[in-house]
């Protein structure tokens, strides 16, 4: 979802199927969303203490969790996420250039305390409940609309126009 809301500049390239789907992104909004966000985020609540000795990581990664005593890119995602899913409930938007980056960035910078991150955490979690519950956007997206713009772009792509 995240780049159907990109600022303009950040495409390095789109065609006109991309431009039809970011002009129609409102057909894919929906309260599902909840589930994508608070899935995620507690995936990375779980990664940032107990996924230390995950294979994943590199060397340098590994070190800062030896730091900080946790992985603070999960938590700095955590929060992001956090703060992403509570604005799209209320809004049906994605703000991708986060207006709180500096407090993103201290937290990657390790500045935030394990115990700091989780307090937070746990607050945003009872606000995107809370958005949930009060969302005015529909419960599932627009099946019917999407699939018509599915074979619309399909069928362009494959059938190209006479001239």
């Amino acid at each position: 979802m995240n780049l159907l809301w990109l600022p303009e500049k950040h495409y390095l390239f789109k065609n006109t199927y991309g431009q039809q789907i970011i002009d129609n992104r409102e057909i894919f909004v929906s309260k599902f969303a909840y589930k994508s966000f608070s899935g995620y985020a507690y995936g990375q609540l779980h990664r940032m203490t107990y996924g230390a000795h995950q294979g994943y990581m590199g060397k340098k990664r590994r070190e800062l969790v030896e730091k900080f005593g946790f992985d603070v890119k999960n938590a700095c995602t955590l929060i992001r996420l956090l703060k992403m899913g509570m604005e799209f409930l209320v809004t049906g938007e994605l703000q991708v250039d986060r207006p709180e980056k500096h407090q993103l960035i201290e937290i990657k910078k390790g500045l935030w305390t394990l115990e700091q991150v989780k307090k937070r955490a746990d607050e945003l979690f009872v606000g995107l409940e809370k958005a949930f519950i009060k969302s005015k956007l529909p419960n599932k997206p627009d099946y019917d609309k999407a699939n018509k713009l599915l074979i619309e772009i399909t069928e362009g792509y494959l059938i190209p126009k006479r001239r």
